[in-house]
């Protein structure tokens, strides 16, 4: 029932009044009109299948491994682009066939009225469409721990992009009467706004005229704002954007209506008068979205608060001394820098003016847009800000560099990749400036030089970062002293070291002084050093005797696996498989009382041994495993297959210790006087809070276990693959008296995997388990007896064997293969579960769509009979 039958006495008397009635009646007819065509139904069911199978077979969601709905809004812009203005292309056609708009415009309804009541009842055929999405929804929660707040946010931004697409769409359609020449108009009109979002458009008009604005074009586009809402945050100046760029697309369709029934040259003065008020107030609104895009107005939906500034860092901004400035070198005028990058510089420099307006005027920020051969770019090289390439040929700084007095640092690039630690790289480049002295660490391990305090150590990048926040100092480990002036020490899988410099590390803890210790097992990164495991005793030897000493008994014989923290590796015969000497710590398997790893999040040891506390009060585990684990003989991983090891793998029921912190005071493990004199200053107990850590691994700290080494120019720079980095910075912070940047440093997860594959992963490991160890063992014992062949015939090959005993090789070789056959079946076998499990999610998705645009069509037209249902009586 539309407005024009309503009686006179119930219509609003008020002009606002008649209006709101007035949309209230065409969204009620248009609505209708939507539900009950087929051409709807059928509009929703391509629009559900050609975005689900963007997802699933583009880009093959379920061979990510992350639980996470970004997949969705990297497609529904495009997959919307071409189906939105198919929605709007017959929505003011006046075929001679069609008289359906006549009659609309003939009843006493304001046209603005119908505009909107038009593009509401299609954004809420749209807003439906959007939601049978949901089955992604429970498909990420049924494999993962998604963040639901990003999820939010995400389906928020994608309401607001759908609604200017619908807006626009409709200009379109009343620009051209013809459907399909509106379509087509619609079309090219959403391809150009989402191209602005896009680097594309800023390399093509990058050398002309036009050039400075296109870093503006980038917020004209709501593939960015959508794009800034899926990282999990809600901006009152998105939120202007999807409203504001929605009415001037409306008051356009309006105004370009209105013109309609105009011919002549009243309807070309008419169309320029309506465009320069259109563009007057495109521009107004644009002033508006750029200064609100300023203002600390954000809503923060991620689990760590990301776009949020941690407290800590507000008291290290707070607490800066004066003096404190910080140039900013970012090429902002380079149209051809990409979209991602933009929006990853604007959160830096948002930062950098929050820290500013925090520091009560005592940090000083100066932005310098860096353009190619200026003196800017010349400074920025000189400081050590560096040049980033890009596949175009063309490139772009984006680096500060921090001043107090005669001291400086620089973050030379802030990598996009590493946007998770944004805050932290910022809060520690000014805190390190607020210091009055850079503790200084030292470092004791055969895998590192002297040189190594200035020079990279490849494969060890975590160095890098130690170096960046502290004074390192490289000892040997065949050294008799340490510098006095540590602040802590690091003790990395020194097995070998003199009795003098045991004296010299037990002192030092003595005097009220941080000790880390890593000892390993099985060094499998650096295996020159494997070939000595320290065994704990009375008698100082070795650090491990300083550890049981201090309350930690180190059980290195055993290599600690463990079924539910096993991790995917390739086997020699490179299929994946559940390794459990390789353990992913998750967060419920580390200690929320502690400190160093109350906000840790993910961790991978390698081959790790284990920890038994003596009974100290001050002695915390920090990383446990569960009771799903077991060891193995060291000896056994010596040249180890990893199918082999994974077989023999039982476990025992019992969680073994990874990690400890230990607290003071401590005893000396040289008694009351240190032993054959060995120092007339000898302190027999410490006197402060020294802090004492272990870990049962060395190669966690290796770049294939802790980061990913990527090269930018001239310059390697890492990206963090877990919480590895992090637990060894937030330990050297504590150990060395300063924590103040721990809690800035763990905010976030960086991994949310499919935490379902991996648990059919380990059952069906765990099925198999016994039939695999077996043929494993038939399988190594016909290797052994033809290696055994070949050795007591002097040979290396088959071929130099006598035919007899080749012929016997021979046979044992064709023995092998029924052996190796039932392997790979075993294998394969593992993962059907989870293949069949991928298949299922795939279909289930695919299918979900039609099959839920089917059940709302048939709920509607079940109750077409009711019109009181939508005619708005009551």
């Amino acid at each position: 029932m539309t407005s024009a039958s309503l009686p006179s006495e119930s219509r609003p008397t008020s002009k606002s009044g008649r209006w709101i009635s007035d949309v209230f009646a065409v969204y009620r007819n248009e609505w209708r009109q939507f539900i009950y065509a087929p051409v709807t139904a059928i509009f929703q069911v391509g629009f559900l299948i050609a975005l689900n199978a963007c997802i699933f077979l583009i880009a093959n969601f379920y061979a990510t491994d992350v639980a996470s709905i970004a997949l969705q809004w990297t497609f529904l812009p495009w997959v919307a682009l071409v189906f939105v203005p198919a929605l709007a292309m017959r929505a003011f056609t006046d075929d001679p066939g069609d008289r359906a708009l006549e009659l609309t415009l003939s009843m006493p309804l304001a046209r603005s009225a119908i505009i909107v009541g038009k593009w509401a009842a299609g954004l809420s055929v749209l807003c439906v469409s959007l939601l049978f999405t949901f089955p992604f929804v429970l498909t990420i929660a049924y494999l993962g721990d998604p963040e639901w707040g990003v999820v939010a946010a995400g389906y928020f931004g994608a309401l607001g992009l759908l609604a200017v697409y619908f807006a626009v769409a409709l200009f379109a359609a009343a620009l051209v009467r013809e459907p399909v020449s509106a379509y087509v108009v619609g079309l090219g009109f959403l391809v150009l706004l989402s191209l602005f979002g896009w680097d594309v458009f800023g390399r093509l008009l990058s050398g002309t005229f036009a050039e400075p604005l296109s870093a503006l074009l980038v917020f004209l586009s709501p593939k960015h704002w959508l794009d800034r809402m899926a990282a999990g945050r809600i901006e009152l100046a998105a939120v202007l954007y999807f409203v504001l760029t929605t009415g001037l697309a409306l008051l356009a369709t309006t105004l370009a209506m209105a013109r309609r029934r105009l011919a002549g040259k009243a309807k070309f003065v008419r169309a320029g008068r309506d465009t320069a008020i259109v563009v007057l107030l495109a521009g107004a609104a644009a002033v508006v979205i750029a200064v609100t895009s300023r203002l600390p107005t954000t809503l923060d939906l991620t689990d760590a608060r990301e776009f949020t500034l941690h407290d800590e860092t507000r008291a290290i901004a707070r607490n800066t001394p004066e003096g404190v400035a910080v140039d900013f070198y970012w090429s902002e005028g380079q149209a051809s820098v990409p979209a991602s990058i933009r929006l990853h510089a604007d959160r830096v420099e948002r930062i950098l003016f929050q820290l500013a307006s925090l520091s009560d005027g005592h940090i000083t920020i100066r932005t310098h847009d860096v353009s190619p051969d200026s003196d800017a770019e010349e400074t920025a090289l000189a400081a050590g800000v560096r040049r980033v390439p890009m596949s175009s040929g063309d490139n772009f700084f984006l680096g500060a560099v921090f001043h107090r007095g005669d001291r400086q640092g620089v973050i030379s690039y802030f990598d996009e990749q590493r946007s998770e630690l944004l805050e932290y790289d910022v809060a520690l480049a000014i805190d390190n400036l607020s210091r009055d002295r850079t503790p200084r660490i030292g470092i004791i391990s055969p895998a590192l030089t002297p040189s190594n305090a200035t020079e990279p150590r490849p494969g060890l990048a975590f160095l890098e970062d130690v170096k960046r926040q502290y004074d390192v100092a490289i000892i040997p480990h065949f050294s008799d002293t340490l510098p006095e002036d540590l602040d802590a020490l690091i003790v990395m899988d020194a097995t070998i070291l003199k009795s003098d410099l045991l004296y010299q590390i037990d002192q030092h803890v003595m005097a009220g002084k941080g000790l880390i210790v890593m000892i390993d097992p099985h060094a499998r990164f650096n295996s020159g050093n494997a070939a000595v495991v320290p065994q704990p005793s009375e008698v100082i030897n070795d650090i491990s005797d300083l550890l049981l000493t201090y309350g930690a008994r180190f059980l290195g014989e055993g290599i600690v696996g463990d079924s539910q923290l096993a991790s995917p590796v390739v086997g020699k015969d490179q299929q994946q498989l559940n390794y459990p000497f390789w353990l992913r710590v998750p967060r419920s398997r580390v200690s929320s009382a502690h400190p160093v790893t109350a906000s840790l999040n993910d961790l991978l040891f390698g081959e790790a041994g284990s920890f038994e506390l003596t009974g100290r009060d001050n002695a915390v585990a920090l990383i446990t495993t569960t009771e799903d684990s077991g060891t193995l003989p060291r000896e056994d991983f010596k040249n180890g297959d990893p199918a082999r090891l994974e077989a023999q793998f039982k476990p025992d029921g019992k969680p073994r210790v990874i990690a400890v912190a230990l607290g003071g005071p401590f005893k000396s493990a040289f008694g009351a006087t240190g032993g054959d004199g060995k120092d007339s200053k000898h302190h027999r107990a410490e006197t402060n809070a020294a802090s004492v850590f272990a870990i049962s691994d060395a190669d966690w700290l290796y770049d294939p276990m802790a980061l990913q080494n990527v090269t930018v120019g001239d310059r390697n720079l890492s990206r963090p693959l877990n919480d590895n980095v992090t637990f060894l910075l937030n330990m050297i912070e504590h150990a060395a008296g300063n924590p103040r940047l721990i809690g800035i440093r763990s905010r976030g997860r960086l991994a949310r995997p499919f935490t379902r594959v991996a648990e059919m992963l380990r059952d069906a490991s765990a099925r198999y388990q016994e039939e695999e160890r077996k043929l494993i063992t038939r399988i190594a014992r016909v290797e052994g007896d033809i290696r055994k062949v070949l050795e007591l015939a002097s040979a290396s090959r088959t071929e130099q064997l006598p035919d007899e005993i080749r012929a016997r090789v021979n046979q044992l070789s064709q023995a092998l293969l029924p052996y190796r056959r039932d392997l790979r079946r075993i294998r394969a076998s593992m993962r059907d579960d989870v293949e069949r499990l991928g298949q299922k999610i795939t279909v289930l998705n695919l299918a979900a769509g039609p099959l839920l645009v089917a059940l709302f069509a048939g709920l509607m037209w079940s109750r077409r009979r009711r019109p009181t249902l939508f005619s708005g009586k009551t």
